[in-house]
């Protein structure tokens, strides 16, 4: 965008110049604009810090505080990573031209005696920025609701890389527009109720190729598997309620990949065929 700033800045030049009896005064309008436009340029890169949601009561009561992975896209376009602490609150040089995710995986090192669980393992909290951003006072703060966004903002990056259809980019997309629309009746309820039990990178591929629809946001085909366990178990979303085993069985969903549950005692990793246990 600034070579084609500064093109037009020399056409206007040289057209003002010819008119005037001295190019000086077109020069000092050239240096004007130039140093006008330096000005807006930094203030497009301003540094946030970021603040975190509260963890979901159970997840907090088995799993205790995280550790955050924070990724981001800085004003380069380049992506970044930050590992935060508990109550951290990193800062981050965004770019404020284009909508950009920012991205917090909630993790856990074991060192309170619970689960090591890497980034990845639970859903992320995060935001569109600056179009689905909470922004006070220069502090982002991140939502889990986020998180679907800034993942369906990669899986869109991804669908216009591979087909080429870059005027399909998730830069160009209503992100405002979007917001409403997951809060609103809208969309299909059971889908609102846990929007990670959609498919997005579906609906990112069919945006991509055709164009966006909302009646695409539905909960994924899902089976159901019972496995023996005892106590209260979690599962990988912030959306989901706690599932309590019943005479020793627990009953969960599962999709078409390895889900996830966490209780007190050990991490359960099923799918609709097998299931394993790993204590701590």
């Amino acid at each position: 965008m600034k070579h084609f700033f500064y093109l037009f800045l020399k056409v206007f030049c040289i057209k003002i110049s010819s008119k005037a009896k001295d190019c000086r005064g077109a020069f000092v309008l050239l240096l004007c604009c130039i140093a006008l436009f330096g000005a807006c340029g930094h203030s497009y890169n301003a540094p946030y810090c970021v603040s975190f949601p509260t963890l979901p009561e159970t997840w907090t009561e088995i799993l205790g505080e995280p550790r955050w992975k924070l990724e981001w896209v800085n004003a380069e376009g380049m992506r970044e990573s930050f590992n935060a602490a508990a109550g951290e609150r990193p800062s981050v040089e965004i770019c404020q031209e284009w909508a950009s995710p920012i991205t917090a995986y909630p993790y856990w090192d074991g060192s309170n005696g619970g689960p090591a669980l890497a980034p990845g393992v639970m859903r992320p909290a995060g935001t569109v920025f600056p179009w689905g951003a909470s922004l006070e006072n220069g502090v982002i703060t991140l939502s889990w609701i986020g998180g679907v966004e800034a993942a369906f903002y990669m899986e869109l990056a991804r669908a216009a890389e591979l087909s080429g259809e870059t005027a399909r980019h998730p830069r160009c997309f209503d992100w405002r527009r979007f917001r409403e629309l997951l809060e609103s009746d809208d969309v299909d309820e059971e889908a609102r109720k846990d929007l990670w039990r959609v498919d997005w990178a579906s609906v990112a591929d069919k945006t991509v190729a055709h164009s966006f629809d909302r009646r695409r946001i539905k909960i994924a085909k899902s089976e159901t598997a019972s496995v023996p366990a005892e106590g209260t178990w979690i599962g990988a979303s912030p959306f989901a309620d706690p599932i309590t085993a019943t005479d020793g069985v627990l009953t969960v969903s599962v999709g078409t990949s390895v889900d996830t549950y966490v209780s007190k005692n050990a991490v359960l990793k099923v799918t609709k065929d097998v299931y394993f246990f790993s204590d701590f």
